[in-house]
């Protein structure tokens, strides 16, 4: 599975992005996030477990049941976000659970007591989450039946993730993966000083340029995409922060847009919009592991983006004697 192939949804803790839309039509498009989670009655299969931390909790608005084909010990993440105060009322099987409120100290610790939840209350504004405590004896299926308090309507960029403001004087990375459509095959850079290159543009505030991020030779043209990264920092005084997707002429793609601190790193989930299928993990390095499925859900291959082109690291085929 290449770039190109990828109709899915990135769920990060800095930034999401919708994916493959031309630069013309994203020139303030950051933080974005398509909510495809609407579907009543949600039943999701899952080969290897991805929300074990708080970080990468699977986000719900109705009824949900999650099953897994491996057996696992430690916690699996969900949650759901209140706009405002508003009673809930949701029930929960398969496993010990908690209802932990993001607000709460240690929100993000896997607690070793819980059980089937009830829970028909009034709840704070702000993201609860709802934390199953897998064991290794049982390949988990997990379910939420929601009965009021909830809806499954699209969200707006606030609704998803918390706004996000850089600091002060503190130093920043912004990333991403751009192609050039139209380039000639043998193009193996799409970087400055050229004008018509797609080029990220920091802004703060907006309006104001702080940093052009550019493709440099550092990283090859892979398979038509090249990696743009750029260390900024964020101007003192600033109210307003945009990141600005552009390209001189013509029509460029861009994919995975990151913003992390300097001193940091950061890793990228990517899931299938329609089965909520785990299908790529961004490293530290920007480079993405891809993850194939066969028809019953299970992982047949995976693909691993080096700066030699996409190799396949993996493969597994499985097969059944049938008797007369």
């Amino acid at each position: 599975m290449a770039r190109d192939e990828r109709n899915s949804m990135l769920f990060s803790y800095w930034s999401a992005v919708d994916r493959r839309t031309p630069a013309r039509l994203l020139l303030a498009l950051l933080l974005v996030l398509v909510h495809q989670m609407s579907k009543a009655q949600e039943t999701i299969h899952v080969s290897v477990p991805t929300n074990t931390t708080c970080a990468t909790a699977i986000p719900f608005c109705g009824d949900l049941t999650f099953t897994y084909d491996i057996a696992f010990t430690g916690c699996l993440w969900f949650v759901f976000t209140l706009s405002e105060t508003d009673s809930v009322c949701l029930t929960t099987e398969g496993a010990k659970a908690n209802h932990i409120p993001a607000t709460a100290v240690d929100a993000c610790a896997c607690l070793t007591t819980g059980s089937n939840l009830n829970i028909a209350q009034s709840l704070s504004a702000g993201m609860h989450y709802i934390v199953f405590q897998a064991t290794i004896d049982h390949h988990p299926t997990l379910e939420i039946d929601v009965t009021c308090g909830l809806t499954c309507a699209t969200m707006d960029c606030n609704g998803c993730l918390p706004s996000f403001m850089p600091l002060a004087n503190e130093w920043y990375i912004v990333s991403g993966w751009v192609k050039q459509e139209g380039a000639a095959l043998d193009d193996v850079n799409y970087g400055e000083p050229s004008p018509s290159s797609p080029h990220l543009r920091v802004e703060a505030p907006e309006g104001t340029m702080v940093e052009d991020a550019y493709p440099t030779s550092d990283v090859p043209v892979i398979e038509g995409w090249q990696l743009i990264e750029k260390k900024f920092q964020m101007p003192a005084g600033a109210t307003t922060f945009a990141v600005r997707l552009l390209v001189g002429a013509g029509t460029a793609l861009f994919d995975d847009v990151r913003i992390f601190p300097a001193d940091g790193s950061m890793k990228s989930y990517v899931y299938d919009a329609e089965n909520l299928r785990f299908v790529a993990e961004l490293d530290e390095r920007h480079f993405a592991t891809f993850y194939e499925y066969d028809n019953e859900g299970k992982v047949v291959r995976v693909k691993k983006e080096t700066e030699r082109g996409i190799m396949t690291i993996q493969e597994t085929r499985q097969n059944a004697a049938h008797t007369p």
